[in-house]
């Protein structure tokens, strides 16, 4: 590939109301328990420590993230995901950022030949969830600019320097954000498929008990 990537993500904490999580879950789970994928929209409420940190994962696939950093990726943010208020605990809007709502389906995030990959036989669903060093491939990506996972944000070169060039950049850092380099590879090191649908059943590695 000719352009570097990068990871967004955050180490600050944030948290939704019980509340707000146990509707969201209800609506967005399955009875074995995992998550759709996008999930559906809910209305949210935050904890105030939602108010020291940006970009961070709420649960499978929500996000909130600040004003700056949804100008920096906007318009690709915009065409991948619904923008959202997020209220306090007193019904005020929260006015730094806004949650994020993902379109479709996310990116498989992969993995080493530890990885666990299935089918669930009551949902149909193909879990994959990445053991060892994390990395996405170009096959997946297909050259698109930024793209949406549940790590956080994946995005180019010409992202990446319009972040850095930001006349608030400072303020980004301030909130945790630290963007880092993300490998695209084109060959699986899991010992899958490229196309993980086409893996056989008897290859298919399940959570360890």
């Amino acid at each position: 590939m000719n352009s570097k990537y990068y990871l967004l993500s955050s180490d600050a904490s944030c948290d939704i109301t019980h509340e707000s999580f146990d509707k969201f879950k209800e609506s967005n789970t399955y009875s074995c328990g995992h998550y759709r994928d996008p999930p559906i929209p809910e209305p949210l409420v935050a904890t105030d420590y939602v108010f020291d940190g940006e970009c961070q994962i709420f649960a499978m696939g929500i996000r909130f993230i600040c004003n700056e950093l949804i100008e920096i990726f906007s318009p690709y943010l915009e065409q991948e995901a619904d923008l959202a208020e997020l209220k306090d605990q007193e019904n005020r809007i929260i006015v730094t950022g806004k949650i994020v709502w993902p379109h479709t389906k996310e990116i498989v995030i992969r993995g080493n030949n530890k990885s666990e990959n299935f089918v669930c036989i009551e949902c149909g669903r193909r879990i994959y969830f990445a053991r060892g060093k994390h990395y996405v491939l170009n096959h997946d990506l297909n050259n698109v600019p930024f793209i949406i996972t549940y790590l956080g944000f994946i995005f180019d070169q010409s992202i990446y320097e319009k972040m850095i060039s930001h006349p608030k950049l400072k303020l980004i850092k301030k909130k945790k954000t630290c963007p880092i380099p993300f490998e695209i590879l084109d060959e699986p090191r899991d010992g899958y498929p490229i196309d993980l649908n086409q893996t056989p059943t008897d290859d298919e590695r399940y959570f360890s008990t």
